[in-house]
């Protein structure tokens, strides 16, 4: 067991279930901050199903918790894999993008063969045969065994973060241009609430009610006209066309008043009156 990693793993703030197989995998750590326990020992030792534990060891690898590489062997197509405590990532296991998208993975030399006898292939992380790692500039090996590489999830979170980010802002413009609609719209239907008063002679108060009659009207007349004055002049003209038509009809007269005039299924007939001479 490794001392460091398993002070680390208790230092981090995560999710229980995140941290129980964090804390099993430093159990296992050896002195270079590897471990390689199958999927089948972890779900013993902390108590999980193996579906579970694949899922939580994956959330930890997103996380940039620890990283984790395939292993293979001359005699065996696969075996457990190799998993490597990311001591650069942030207690809460965010990706910091600050950092450099470089981590130092200590492996065995090529052709070297690890304590479990099993040999790692060095190769396996040249940028022409991994993808993953088509962006590092710098690949490097010395005689320790050391491998300086690009790490795939930091790259790849430093990507998705930044779309992200551009959604977010995209987002945000949107809000803030929605917002301003809704003002431009709120204070054109108060406009008209107010000439409305002046031309009847009633009190008709700028409550939601009205408001939004007038709003829903006023949208769809932005879909013909150029701008939100011509909008605010035609209710206008049409406020004082109506009143004029009505005002001397008795039966009529009462229907004077803002629900009418702005009906949905009328209102479209009494803007074309404005049109036709009527």
């Amino acid at each position: 067991m490794s001392l460091k990693a398993h002070n680390w793993a208790w230092s981090l703030n995560i999710k229980s279930n995140l941290k129980l197989v964090l804390l099993a995998l430093a159990d296992s750590c050896n002195h270079k901050n590897q471990c390689w326990p199958s999927y089948d020992y972890l779900a013993k030792k902390c108590g999980m199903k193996k579906r579970n534990i694949i899922r939580v060891v994956d959330k930890l690898v997103n996380m940039n918790i620890i990283i984790k590489r395939t292993r293979k062997s001359t005699s065996y197509n696969h075996v457990t894999n190799l998993y490597i405590m990311n001591y650069n990532c942030p207690k809460g296991g965010s990706v910091n993008l600050s950092l450099p998208l470089v981590s130092i993975c200590h492996y065995p030399q090529k052709n070297q063969t690890h304590e479990d006898g099993i040999q790692l292939d060095i190769e396996e992380l040249s940028t022409e045969k991994n993808e993953n790692y088509q962006n590092c500039n710098n690949i490097n090996q010395n005689k320790g065994g050391v491998v300086s590489i690009c790490h795939p999830n930091l790259l790849n979170n430093n990507l998705t973060n930044k779309k992200e980010k551009e959604k977010m802002e995209q987002k945000e413009k949107e809000k803030v241009k929605k917002q301003n609609e809704q003002k431009l719209l709120k204070n054109a239907a108060a406009e008209i609430i107010e000439f409305f008063n002046e031309k009847t002679g009633k009190r008709c108060l700028p409550v939601d009610s009205n408001l939004i009659i007038i709003k829903q009207r006023l949208l769809e007349l932005l879909k013909f006209n150029q701008s939100i004055t011509e909008c605010i002049q035609d209710c206008k003209s049409m406020i004082a066309l109506k009143r004029r038509q009505w005002i001397v009809d008795p039966e009529m007269k009462k229907y004077i008043r803002i629900g009418t005039l702005f009906r949905k299924n009328k209102f479209a007939d009494y803007i074309g009156e404005l049109h036709t001479g009527d």
